[in-house]
């Protein structure tokens, strides 16, 4: 699963949000980063026991029905579930305990059902 770096076309995009908006703190690599592209998932994805995914909609909006505490046992296996869904542009995990931003997963241009 390869999972986005954050830029700061992001940070740009988490800021134009609306009453609704998940802002606050966001770290930055200090050095160009490239997206993981390793087997299995980033290693952020291992540290708890579980995390909040949600699917947002290419207009930067919650796709509400979306959100979910899943176990960090499989997280590969909810954002691939969410982004199955057509209206879903991408699918971010957070911290299932305070809400901290983790990472950003979306599907692959070329094929549409793969993840990057």
């Amino acid at each position: 699963m390869h999972f986005t770096p954050l830029d700061a076309g992001f940070v740009t995009r988490i800021r134009t949000g609306g009453p609704y908006a998940e802002t606050g703190p966001v770290f930055l690599c200090a050095d160009p980063c490239t997206a993981w592209s390793d087997d299995g998932v980033p290693p952020i994805l291992t540290t708890s026991p579980d995390y909040l995914v949600k699917g947002y909609t290419a207009d930067d909006r919650i796709l509400y029905g979306t959100g979910a505490i899943v176990p960090a046992a499989d997280p590969a296996r909810e954002v691939a579930l969410r982004l199955e869904n057509p209206a879903i542009a991408y699918v971010d995990v957070r911290s299932a305990r305070n809400n901290c931003f983790q990472t950003r997963a979306m599907r692959d241009d070329e094929s549409g059902t793969a993840i990057r």
